[in-house]
């Protein structure tokens, strides 16, 4: 470091200017610096004691942080922390934050069904409920939420501001500052990325607590901050990559800085937890987007710049090498588990593992796997005869519920490692489970009506609803598999499009089953009293020839009726009734129709297309960023993913497995317990790996 700046040159100038502050920073040394602060804090007592009287300090700060005064700003930063004055972040300043907080915190904790009560919380909610209920000076109450959400958001606005962030870190990491570090999460202390991200993410869980100001205002103040820590990211030099690794890996031990094929996740474990809290800017940024191809595609080199029918080839042959192989890698795999093998592993083994343990081969040979369940469930609908076997269940259901079962022990894993609140907030999981679920239970209602029936009985209901269950299930495997074209950059954003639009109808559905079952309720109405008085008159009268049943006179019969005249199935003697003394009930039952074809088709449907259009041009003006954020979040599942062996020949791993556990826990644990202790992260991840699988029988019994 340069020394031509001497503690004698540091005398402020009556212009503190940006330039000269950079310029001491730069060239000075650490004790140089520190002089020119003290110096800059303590010139002009008597001037600063007259703002002081004249203007409130955290006005000081806001006017400082609109002129982008940096001398002035560092100054205010300085004597508001060492005094303990004003400092104040974002998490702890206000209730709500600090609930909003505790709640994330629990979440990263790994709280997945711990949902204890609180009885102490709940007392003092109790009795701040009932001081409220008693409080008697209504005005101060006013006021005071006034004042306080006035000073909330002035300090929203200002810790927002980028300036204020960078230069808050700044004082704050300084060993001589007197920061308590108990005020912030550790990571949050050290990482100004991270914490910039997590602001950005608090900021946003603010608006849904937001009832005066405007919530635009708030989420303008989240991208301050997002765009704050993606400029970082940015900042770093192409031939610096390094430091973009290690800026990536918060703990420093990824695959990427130890320059091995281990612990791929930790590399992009900063890109992780911005994808976990939504920072879709920051997520598809070039940097970020960088370091996460360097993992996806490791051990693949150019393999994005290969053309789409070379690489529909190579997913073929993949599949039969690792068909092939399995039977040498399940055992290969059990033993190295069980008897520390890992130490004595070459490059050829390596090799061999390429073709399941790095996230590209893990993706393709899952992918494929799931395509030849879904040409089984494909071939088995060719089915044309049943009951030719003890069960009833041809051999190609078996093959389908082989690949079944394995899914159910994937997922199974999956939400066990990932935390069942982590894993079921992902809607392609929710999807995977119910896809699941689905298929055991048709399977389960045929083998229960076989084995009451002893034989296929074409004719009970059992049966009948055991297909359709299939059938659902059958529908929902195949629209899944849309969640793997995220990876293309020409349907991933169709895709979007699609679910985004999916979502618009469910809104309108609201609207929509409003005006459906209020005209449908109107016309049953109507056309029951034709009904109970065509029953009445017939009492009167056995010799009168009466209508005693209509089309609309029912609920069920008129629901499933309005339903098709939404679609053009009209007919007119549906309407009109039989005895001419009625015919304002027919005149009636036009008019409500009428009304809610007018409603329902000509306003609420166009209202729907317009949202549709809406929705789709607003992804296409940000289409870009939505795509390589939801592609971000598919590949980081499948870095993680812990089940290198594909469906179905998973269950013959878990079987050995299963059955063989005291090998595995008692041979060479002294060994294991080092190799554990010395950081072997592969090691860690297979040791967790034993881990989930011990615990999940028992929660299948």
């Amino acid at each position: 470091m340069a020394h031509g700046v001497s503690p004698t040159d540091l005398d402020i100038q009556i212009s503190d200017t940006f330039e000269r502050f950079l310029e001491v920073v730069k060239e000075g040394t650490k004790e140089e610096v520190d002089i020119f602060l003290l110096r800059l804090i303590g010139k002009d007592k008597r001037s600063s004691r007259c703002r002081e009287s004249q203007s409130d300090p955290l006005k000081q700060l806001e006017n400082a942080l609109e002129k982008s005064n940096v001398v002035e700003v560092w100054k205010l930063i300085a004597k508001a922390n060492d005094e303990n004055e004003m400092a104040e972040t974002l998490e702890n300043l206000t209730e709500t934050c600090r609930t909003i907080k505790e709640n994330e915190n629990n979440k990263e904790e790994g709280c997945n069904f711990n949902c204890t009560l609180d009885l102490q919380k709940l007392c003092t909610t109790l009795m701040s409920s009932i001081c409220w209920i008693f409080q008697c000076n209504e005005e101060d109450i006013e006021e005071e939420t006034e004042m306080r959400s006035e000073k909330e958001q002035t300090w929203i606005k200002i810790l927002s501001n980028p300036l204020y962030i960078g230069l808050e870190w700044l004082w704050r990491n300084n060993p001589n500052s007197q920061y308590k570090k108990g005020r912030r999460k550790e990571s949050k202390f050290e990482d100004v990325i991270e914490a910039a991200l997590d602001d950005a993410y608090l900021l946003e869980k603010i608006v849904s607590y937001e009832h005066h100001y405007s919530r635009d205002e708030y989420t303008r103040r989240a991208l301050e901050y997002e765009k704050f820590a993606a400029d970082i990211v940015e900042q770093i030099n192409t031939s610096e990559l390094k430091q973009l690794h290690e800026i990536m890996d918060i703990e420093g031990n990824g695959s990427l800085l130890k320059k091995k094929p281990v612990n791929f996740s930790q590399s992009l474990s900063l890109l992780k937890m911005a994808a976990d809290k939504q920072r879709k800017r920051f997520v598809a940024s070039p940097k970020c987007q960088y370091v996460l191809n360097e993992i996806v595609y490791r051990g693949w080199t150019n393999w994005q710049d290969k053309g789409i029918v070379r690489k529909i080839l190579w997913f073929f042959l993949q599949l039969l090498l690792v068909t092939i192989t399995c039977p040498v890698y399940i055992p290969v795999r059990l033993i190295r588990r069980c008897c520390c093998c890992h130490k004595f592993e070459g490059e050829c083994w390596w090799k061999f593992r390429k073709l399941y343990e790095y996230p590209y081969s893990k993706f393709i040979n899952h992918t494929m796997s799931y395509v030849v369940f879904l040409c089984l469930v494909f071939a088995s609908s060719f089915q044309d005869e049943f009951g030719t076997t003890k069960t009833g269940l041809a051999w190609i259901d078996y093959a389908v519920l082989a690949f079944v079962v394995g899914l159910l022990l994937q997922e199974a894993l999956e939400a066990i490692k990932q935390g069942f609140v982590n894993y079921f907030s992902k809607w392609w999981k929710v999807v995977d489970t119910v896809i699941v679920f689905t298929f055991l239970l048709s399977y389960a209602v045929w083998l229960s009506a076989w084995g009451f029936y002893g034989e296929w009985k074409p004719r009970k209901d059992a049966f009948i609803v055991s297909s359709a269950i299939y059938a659902s299930a059958t529908v929902m495997a195949f629209f899944h598999l849309a969640h793997v074209i995220l990876v293309n950059s020409v349907l991933g954003p169709l895709q979007l499009s699609l679910f985004k639009m999916l979502k618009d109808v469910l809104k309108f559905l609201a609207i929509f089953l409003l005006l459906y079952i209020a005209f449908a309720t109107g016309v049953t109405k109507i056309y029951s009293y034709y009904v109970a008085s065509q029953i009445k008159l017939q009492k009167q009268d056995a010799s009168y020839k009466s209508q005693v049943s209509h089309l609309y006179g029912k609920h069920i019969n008129t629901f499933i009726g309005m339903f098709w005249m939404l679609l053009g199935n009209v007919e007119e003697k549906n309407i009109s009734v039989e005895d001419p003394a009625f015919a304002l009930t027919s005149t009636f039952g036009r008019i409500f129709m009428i009304a809610h074809v007018v409603c329902t088709v000509i306003v609420a449907l166009n209202m729907l297309i317009a949202m549709m259009n809406n929705s789709f041009e607003k992804l296409k003006e940000n289409a870009l960023v939505e795509w390589k954020f939801s592609r971000t979040r598919m590949w980081l599942e499948w870095i993680e993913k812990g089940n290198t062996i594909p469906v179905p020949f998973n269950i013959v791993y878990y079987i050995l497995y299963f059955f063989c556990p005291n090998c595995c826990k008692t041979c060479c644990c002294k060994e294991r317990q080092n190799d554990q202790e010395q950081g072997n992260a592969q090691l860690q991840e297979e040791i967790h790996e034993e881990q989930n699988w011990v615990v999940l029988p028992s929660l299948i019994l």
